[in-house]
């Protein structure tokens, strides 16, 4: 991209999909963009496309779009193990579970998981924190897995009361702090 914006992540949620896009480096961005896999693999094979639909879609501070390496698409499959622990090892982050990259809640689904493991070993043997911290965190990661669901499926039709309904939601949310807030707090586990 033509302007570095200092390490800034955005999220876009537009008619084909959310489209995240991560700092890699100073003017360097990852794009993750969950598509219609016809679509995605129709893209892929026009570049220019491909660019001018990202153009689109940025924010336009971000500046002009170019390819630092080839797109690749790869295809988003929920997966979960039902027991992530045995003794000596416990699975985290995309080793325990796979969801829908909206809003980053895998990766704060992960660190909800540790912080629940460190607090159980505080308190407890080893094999009484893990089922502790386990059950807990399963029970947070239901939740999250069913937020993260309804978040792609709302953002990503184009029915029009729905879209309606979405744009009021987001400019009511972006002007309101107190809502902000509560999103932040959920995405982090927090409940308040």
């Amino acid at each position: 991209m033509d302007t570095p914006q200092a390490g800034r992540a955005y999220e876009r949620f537009i008619g084909t999909g959310p489209l995240a896009i991560l700092p890699i480096e100073s003017s360097t961005y990852g794009f993750v963009w969950s598509l219609d896999p016809a679509y995605a693999e129709r893209l892929i094979q026009m570049p220019e496309t491909l660019i001018r639909a990202l153009q689109q879609a940025v924010p336009a501070e971000l500046g002009g779009i170019e390819f630092a390496s080839d797109p690749v698409v790869i295809p988003l499959v929920e997966r979960w193990v039902d027991q992530p622990y045995r003794p000596g090892v416990v699975l985290i982050g995309n080793g325990a579970q796979t969801i829908h990259p909206v809003a980053g809640q895998g990766l704060n689904l992960a660190l909800r998981g540790v912080n629940l493991l460190v607090d159980a070993l505080r308190t407890q043997q080893p094999d009484d924190a893990v089922k502790t911290a386990f059950s807990q965190w399963r029970m947070n990661r239901d939740a999250t897995r069913l937020a993260s669901s309804s978040l792609e499926t709302l953002f990503d039709r184009e029915l029009f009361p729905r879209k309606l309904f979405t744009s009021l939601g987001m400019v009511f949310g972006d002007q309101s702090l107190w809502l902000k807030r509560k999103i932040a707090e959920a995405g982090m586990g927090v409940i308040s």
